[in-house]
């Protein structure tokens, strides 16, 4: 009796130790290998001034990669691949107002294997609302090569349906960016104003965002710069230079401004140094006191004086070129 019930007992060891041999399956092991749930709930969220944003549900699932976005124009039957996100939304912007869209959606895990299609849902994304306006509107006033101009630059609307941008110059701070002002547009996030310009005058300007249904936005705060007269040469103008003392000189612009004297290895580039000042005087005689002990003896060296209106790190206008050497040291 003993004998039959220890028998049993190592029957059960054994039939136990074989058991533990084999791996038990992982949750969801294999749930890589099948298509994932069809997304749910498919709706528009938002459907104007040329945009449509979509939103769904979908299970937690732990293999899913993305969701496949279908859509059709004008046409609810034909849905073709259009786009993916990893997101549980989808914009679609830049359309035609006139146009109908349809979209479904898809989900697809890791391996690639793909849901079906949800449910179809469309809207036309009609024009209601006027533009955002751009923003970070810059401004760089120039006296380049004897040529008068005004460069703008923005960031653009946040609103994506843009066909142009009009921009609108004043000469007094906050004026109307009406039609008595405007003077141009452009499809680009520049503008190049050289329109009877005048030097050491403020010019302030506006930009308008325009839709393609031809709304016009509100306009930019003004911004404002003044074109500067070039910075005059006194010496060294064009000669020898005995010792490493060099005395810069020269006149500055009619208005306060701040000058970098720049030195340069050739005519067209090859800047060696640089020295800063300012001046709030009108057409200032200023000098600056520079060691050249690294020049070397005989060698030409061009230099020139920049002029910076207001905070501006842009150039605004320029003298012309003078040369030196140093004979000695």
């Amino acid at each position: 009796m003993f004998s039959k019930f220890k028998i049993i007992l190592v029957g059960l060891s054994l039939l136990t130790i074989f058991s533990g041999c084999q791996r038990s399956p992982l949750p969801d092991e294999n749930e890589g290998n099948y298509p994932p749930a069809v997304p749910e709930n498919v709706r528009i969220l938002r459907a104007r001034d040329g945009e449509i944003i979509l939103e769904w549900q979908a299970y937690a699932q732990p293999y899913l990669e993305k969701f496949n976005i279908y859509r059709g124009v004008n046409d609810s039957l034909h849905l073709k691949y259009y786009s993916f996100t990893k997101d549980l939304f989808f914009l679609d912007d830049s359309l035609e107002y006139d146009s109908v869209y349809s979209y479904a959606v898809s989900a697809v895990n890791k391996n690639g294997e793909e849901s079906a299609l949800s449910g179809i849902v469309s809207a036309r994304p009609a024009n209601y609302y006027q533009p955002f306006p751009p923003y970070s509107l810059h401004i760089n006033a120039r006296n380049w090569n004897d040529s008068l101009s005004v460069f703008l630059s923005w960031q653009p609307s946040y609103s994506t349906d843009i066909k142009a941008y009009y921009i609108y110059r004043g000469t007094k701070d906050f004026f109307d960016a009406d039609s008595a002002h405007f003077v141009g547009s452009t499809s680009n996030l520049f503008f190049i104003d050289r329109n009877n310009l005048e030097l050491l005058k403020y010019y302030y300007y506006r930009v308008r965002a325009v839709d393609k249904g031809d709304l016009i936005g509100n306009p930019t705060y003004p911004v404002k710069d003044v074109i500067l007269d070039s910075p005059v040469l006194i010496y060294p103008l064009k000669g020898e230079i005995k010792g490493i003392l060099i005395n810069f000189k020269f006149v500055g612009c009619g208005l306060p401004a701040r000058y970098k004297i720049v030195i340069q290895s050739n005519e067209q580039f090859g800047d060696i140094d640089e020295i800063s000042l300012s001046s709030k005087e009108a057409h200032d005689t200023l000098s600056v006191k520079y060691f050249a002990d690294y020049l070397i003896p005989g060698k030409t060296y061009y230099w020139r004086v920049g002029a910076y209106s207001g905070n501006s790190d842009d150039v605004n206008s320029f003298s012309k070129l003078g040369s030196f050497s140093i004979t000695g040291r």
